[in-house]
């Protein structure tokens, strides 16, 4: 291994896992190792639990699993005092118990619902926009998003943020309004539909596979490497940089 690079745990060998995987060895060799894979439902060349031998060596650990196992996970790399970026949805109503535990061990933690950069990019054009929409009251909102059926959470998590954006604006939307399909192998469709007497907008975002996804998870392991202590969010870390 060569001096400089940054030592990754992956917490998680599903789509995304394997997707990091593949990148770090194809356009990432010269910044990432992968020291450990760590999946209880894996054997062979995995570690099936969170502990000091599986992620010992590991500067940053990277969690991609399930909403049902994330939290217990993050509190055992905290506990290792392991810088952790978080890509798995679906845990947020338990996001206050996981930021004060955080906070209190002094331990360092990035998540997002969605780690790429055109889905931000996205993210904020809804955001700025709905300041100037929310002005006024003739406008009517459709907001939608499709994901492959094995998708767990529902709505997915970049919807909700999305609906956030507008409610913060004053705009009447809760998560019942938007519209989850789960069908296929579809990596993630998100759309918002805002139309008047005069006028339509539509912004849409089409997912072509993951390596966006596998990106901003890398980017955000690099950042965090970097940093001390605190709980940040995607956002968060795009200010900063």
């Amino acid at each position: 291994m060569s001096q400089g690079k940054i030592r990754l745990a992956l917490v998680g060998d599903g789509k995304m896992g394997r997707e990091i995987e593949r990148l770090v060895k194809t356009d990432y060799q010269e910044s990432f190792d992968i020291v450990s894979i760590i999946d209880p439902e894996l054997s062979g060349n995995y570690y099936r639990e969170i502990n000091k031998e599986s992620v010992g060596q590991a500067d940053v650990c990277i969690d991609f699993t399930r909403p049902d196992v994330v939290v217990d996970n993050t509190k055992k790399l905290v506990n290792l005092e392991k810088k952790i970026v978080v890509g798995t949805t679906g845990w947020y109503d338990r996001r206050a118990e996981v930021v004060d535990f955080v906070a209190d061990a002094s331990g360092i933690l990035v998540y997002s619902p969605n780690f790429s950069f055109g889905v931000n990019a996205f993210l904020r054009a809804i955001k700025e926009g709905a300041k100037v929409l929310g002005l006024s009251p003739e406008f009517y909102y459709d907001l939608r998003e499709t994901h492959h059926e094995e998708k767990k959470d529902k709505p997915s998590g970049t919807a909700k943020k999305m609906a956030q954006s507008l409610r913060d604006a004053g705009i009447r939307l809760s998560d019942e309004d938007i519209t989850s399909i789960r069908i296929g192998n579809i990596i993630g469709d998100h759309s918002l539909r805002v139309d008047s007497p005069y006028e339509t907008i539509e912004l849409y975002h089409r997912a072509k596979n993951r390596l966006g996804y596998a990106s901003g998870a890398l980017f955000a392991a690099r950042w965090i490497n970097n940093v001390d202590s605190g709980v940040y969010t995607m956002d968060e870390m795009l200010d900063d940089v």
